[in-house]
C-alpha cells in the first residue's frame, strides 16, 4: 500500500470517528449518586457519587453540609475498589432535616477539577414543604403587670432618690438665711419620702414574688397556683431563680434603708441599692441573651433604666413630694425652691433624653434588627412607647420653656401681684408635672410589654419569606417564586409571559441552577414541570444551605436558543435570621490597640486645645505655638486611626474571585453588546469558536461550550479576560474593557454552557 492510500485510509477513519463519536468535555463530571439527587438518605450509612471519567481520590472529596454549612459527614472520602470513577463518603447518625452534598473531583484523565452539589433529605416527608408559620408568642397577663409594677416601683425608688441628691438638696441650699426653715422642709421631705418609699419598696417586693413564681409556672408549663411546690425550688437553683433571689433580697434591704437609715445612709445607700435592683433586672432582660458581647448589652440596658429613673423616676417625686413640702412655705421661698428645681430637673431630664436615645437605639438596633420586623408585638410596643415620648417631650419642653422662664421672672419682681402669679404657675406647673407622671407610668406600661415578648427579630424570622424576583429574558418576562425561602425544601414556581403579558408558547423547558456564592460548591439544577395555569414548578432542596445563593432561570424555546436571568438572593434559616447583629458590625467592634493608642493622641490632642483656650496669662504668641502642638498630636491621631483602619489589599486566590454582578437582564444585555464589539470575530456569535478569524490562528480559539461546562470559576475566567491566555491568541483586555463589563461579559458568555436533556 502507498504512502497516499495510507493517508487516504486514515482520513476516511478519522471522518467516521468525527460523525459517529459525542463530544467530550473532558472532564470529570457529576453522572449519579446512591441515593438520588432529592431522594431519602438513611443514616448511618454511605454516599456514592459518580462521575463521568476516573478520578484522583486523594485529590477528590464528598462533603455532607447540615443547614448552617456545618460539616456532618466522617471525613472518610476514598474510593471504590474496582470502580475508578466514583467515590465514597460514610455518614454517622444525624438528625432529620435537609442537607447538601458537596463533590470536588480531580479528573485523573486530564487534571481538571470539577466541582457541584445536590441534596438529600433525612427524615420523613421527602421533600415535602411546610408553610404553616409558627404561632407568634403572647406573654400572659401575670407577666404583664408583675413587670409593670416592678418598673414603677423600682424607677421610683431609683428616682426619688436621684431627686433628691441632684435637684432638691441644692434647691435647699437657697434656704440658708432661714436654717430652721431648711431643717423642717428637709425633716418633712424624708418623713414624706419614706412614706411613698415604703409602698414603693412593697410593691417591689409583690412584683418579685409574682414575676419569681409567674417565671416558674412557664418554665414548668403548670398554673401559678401549682408552681409554688417544686417548680419554684427547681427555678431557685439556676442562675435565674438567683438573680431573682438577688433582686428580692436587695429589695428587702431598700425596706430597711426606708424604715430606719438617716442622712447619708438613706440617700446614698438607697440609691446605690436601687441601681443595683435595675442592674439585676437588666441581668434578666434581652441585653442578658446576648450571645457575643452580652456585657455590652446588658451595660447599656442598665444605664437605659437608670436615665429612665432619673427621668421618670424624679417626676413621680416633683409631682407628689414637692407640692406637698413646699405647699406651706411663704411665697418668697417657694418661689426660691421652684426656680431652682425646674431648670435643675429640666437640665436631668435633658442628659437623661439623650441618654436613653443612644442607648434605645442601640437596643432597638440589637433587637428588631431590621425595619421590616416591626409589624410584631414588640415592634409595635417599641412605636407606641415612642409615640408616648413624644407628648411626655413637650410637656417637659413646656416646663423648660415656659415655667423655668418665668419663675425667673417673678424671683426678680417685687409687689402684691407676686403670690398670685405664683399661686397660678404653681397651679399648671404641678398640673404638668402630674400628666407627665401619667405619661410616664404609661410608657412603662407599654415596656413590660415589650421587656416581656420576644424580640421583633426573632419574630418576623420565624414568617415565611418568599424569595420573588422579576426579568426578562430577551423578550421573555421571567417571574420567579420560591416559598417559603428557607434551607431545606421549597416549591419553586416561574411564570412566562411575553411583551404584551401573554403565554410564551412553544417552550420546551424551564430549569432552575442554583449556585451558592459564600464558597466553590459547584451548582446544582432542577427541572420545572408545566402546570394546569400555564406556571412551571417543582418541589425540591437546592436551598439546603444557609448563605447567598445566585439563581438562574434557563428557558428553552422550540427553534430558539436558551435564554436565561439571574438572581442573586441570601438564605437563612428562621435560627439564623432571627440571631441578633453582631456586635463587630459596630466601629468599635474591631478595636485594635493601634486604634485604641490612636483615639487617646486625638482626645489628647483636643483635649489640650480646649484646656490652652481656658487658661489666662498666656502670651499670644506662645498661645498660638500651643494650640498648633495640641493641633498637631490630635493630627497625628487622626491618621494614625485612619492607617489602624485601612485594611491593605491582600493578593487573592482566583479561584476565589466572585462576579459581583448577578446575571439579570441589565448584566446579560451589556454583557452580550461587548462580547459583539471585541470577541465575536474570534469566539463565533454562539461561542463555538469559530467566528471569522478563528481560521487564521493557532491554536483555535477557545470553545465556550466546553469551557463553561468545564465548571471554571469566575476568577478564572476574569484573569484569562484581563491577562490573556500565554500560549495561544487570547489577548488581555483590561485595558480595553473597563473591569465592570468584564464581568458582565463573563455572566453572559455563561449562558453557552449546554444545558444536560
Amino acid at each position: 500500500m502507498s504512502h497516499r492510500q495510507i493517508i487516504h485510509a486514515l482520513g476516511v477513519v478519522g471522518l467516521l470517528v468525527t460523525l459517529t463519536v459525542r463530544p467530550a468535555f473532558g472532564h470529570a463530571l457529576y453522572v449519579r449518586s446512591e441515593p438520588a439527587s432529592g431522594a431519602q438518605f438513611v443514616p448511618p450509612g454511605q454516599i456514592q457519587v459518580w462521575f463521568t471519567e476516573s478520578v484522583e481520590p486523594d485529590f477528590s472529596k464528598i462533603e455532607v453540609l447540615d443547614s448552617t454549612r456545618r460539616r456532618v459527614d466522617l471525613d472518610d472520602t476514598h474510593a471504590v475498589p474496582g470502580d475508578a470513577r466514583s467515590l465514597i463518603v460514610s455518614v454517622g447518625q444525624i438528625p432529620d432535616g435537609t442537607y447538601t452534598v458537596s463533590w470536588k473531583a480531580l479528573s485523573a484523565v486530564d487534571g481538571h477539577v470539577t466541582q457541584g452539589l445536590f441534596p438529600l433529605v433525612v427524615g420523613e416527608g421527602g421533600l415535602s414543604i411546610q408553610l404553616e408559620e409558627a404561632p407568634a408568642y403572647v406573654p400572659s397577663v401575670r407577666d404583664v403587670v408583675a413587670r409593670w409594677a416592678g418598673y414603677v416601683a423600682a424607677l421610683a425608688l431609683a428616682g426619688g432618690f436621684i431627686f433628691r441628691l441632684l435637684v432638691f438638696r441644692p434647691a435647699l441650699a437657697t434656704l440658708r438665711s432661714d436654717e430652721r426653715r431648711a431643717v423642717d422642709l428637709r425633716q418633712g421631705y424624708s418623713s414624706r419620702f419614706r412614706r411613698v418609699g415604703l409602698v414603693a419598696c412593697t410593691i417591689l417586693l409583690l412584683a418579685s414574688l409574682l414575676g419569681m413564681v409567674s417565671q416558674a409556672a412557664n418554665a414548668a408549663d403548670v398554673s401559678l397556683r401549682e408552681a409554688l411546690g417544686a417548680p419554684l425550688l427547681r427555678l431557685l437553683g439556676t442562675r435565674l431563680g438567683v438573680l431573682w433571689e438577688v433582686r428580692f433580697g436587695l429589695s428587702l434591704v431598700l425596706v430597711l434603708l426606708v424604715c430606719s437609715a438617716r442622712g447619708r445612709l438613706l440617700w446614698w445607700g438607697g440609691l446605690l441599692a436601687s441601681v443595683a435592683v435595675l442592674l439585676v433586672i437588666s441581668l434578666n432582660s434581652h441585653a442578658a441573651a446576648i450571645q457575643d458581647g452580652a456585657w455590652l448589652a446588658v451595660t447599656l440596658d442598665w444605664l437605659h433604666q437608670v436615665a429612665a429613673a432619673a427621668w421618670v423616676g424624679g417626676l413621680f417625686s416633683f409631682a407628689v413630694l414637692v407640692p406637698t413640702v413646699t405647699s406651706a412655705l411663704q411665697p418668697p421661698q417657694r418661689l426660691s425652691i421652684l426656680a431652682t428645681v425646674v431648670p435643675r430637673f429640666s437640665a436631668l431630664a435633658i442628659l437623661s433624653v439623650v441618654v436613653l436615645a443612644l442607648t434605645g437605639t442601640f437596643q432597638a438596633w440589637l433587637q428588631v434588627k431590621s425595619l421590616q420586623a416591626l409589624p410584631t408585638l414588640y415592634g409595635g410596643s417599641l412605636v407606641l412607647k415612642l409615640l408616648l415620648l413624644v407628648p411626655l417631650l413637650g410637656l417637659g419642653a413646656a416646663n423648660l420653656l415656659i415655667a423655668k422662664p418665668r419663675l425667673a421672672r417673678l424671683a426678680v419682681t417685687h409687689g402684691r401681684n407676686v403670690a398670685t402669679a405664683l399661686d397660678g404657675l404653681d397651679r399648671r406647673l404641678r398640673r404638668i408635672v402630674v400628666i407627665e407622671a401619667l405619661l410616664g407610668v404609661a410608657v412603662l406600661l407599654v415596656t413590660a410589654v415589650l421587656t416581656a415578648s420576644e424580640p421583633a427579630r426573632e419574630t418576623y424570622a420565624r414568617r415565611s419569606q418568599p424569595i420573588e424576583f422579576s426579568g426578562r429574558a430577551d423578550d421573555i418576562g421571567v417571574t420567579l417564586r420560591i416559598a417559603p425561602g428557607r434551607p431545606g425544601a421549597n416549591l419553586a414556581e416561574v411564570r412566562l409571559a411575553d411583551a404584551a403579558g401573554r403565554p410564551v408558547p412553544d417552550i420546551q423547558r424551564v430549569t432552575l441552577r442554583f449556585t451558592y456564592l459564600d464558597q466553590e460548591l459547584g451548582s446544582g439544577t432542577l427541572v420545572l414541570q408545566p402546570r394546569e395555569d400555564g406556571s412551571y414548578g417543582a418541589v425540591a432542596s437546592n436551598l439546603s444551605t444557609e448563605g447567598n445563593w445566585q439563581i438562574e432561570a434557563v428557558v428553552r424555546q422550540r427553534g430558539r436558543d436558551d435564554v436565561r436571568v439571574g438572581f442573586r438572593t441570601p438564605v437563612s434559616s428562621p435560627e439564623t435570621a432571627g440571631r441578633p447583629p453582631s456586635l463587630g458590625a459596630l466601629p468599635f467592634g474591631t478595636s485594635t490597640p493601634r486604634h485604641l493608642i490612636s483615639m487617646g493622641l486625638a482626645a489628647t490632642g483636643l483635649a489640650l486645645t480646649f484646656w490652652i483656650s481656658r487658661t489666662g496669662g498666656v502670651r499670644r504668641r506662645e498661645r498660638l505655638a500651643l494650640y498648633a502642638a495640641s493641633f498637631a498630636v490630635a493630627m497625628i491621631g487622626g491618621v494614625l486611626y485612619a492607617r489602624a483602619s485601612t485594611t491593605p489589599r491582600l493578593p487573592m486566590d482566583i479561584q476565589a474571585l466572585r462576579n459581583p454582578f448577578p446575571p439579570d437582564t441589565a448584566s446579560l444585555s451589556q454583557g452580550r453588546a461587548i462580547y459583539e464589539q471585541q470577541c465575536v470575530t474570534c469566539h463565533g456569535p454562539s461561542g463555538r469558536g469559530d467566528g471569522p478569524l478563528a481560521a487564521s490562528l493557532r491554536p483555535r480559539p477557545a470553545d465556550f461550550r466546553v469551557h463553561m461546562a468545564a465548571g471554571h470559576t469566575d476568577g478564572e475566567l476574569f484573569t484569562w479576560l484581563s491577562k490573556g491566555v500565554p500560549g495561544t491568541a487570547m489577548p488581555p483586555f483590561e485595558a480595553q474593557i473597563p473591569e465592570s463589563d468584564r464581568w458582565h461579559v463573563i455572566n453572559y458568555i455563561r449562558g453557552f454552557a449546554p444545558q444536560i436533556d
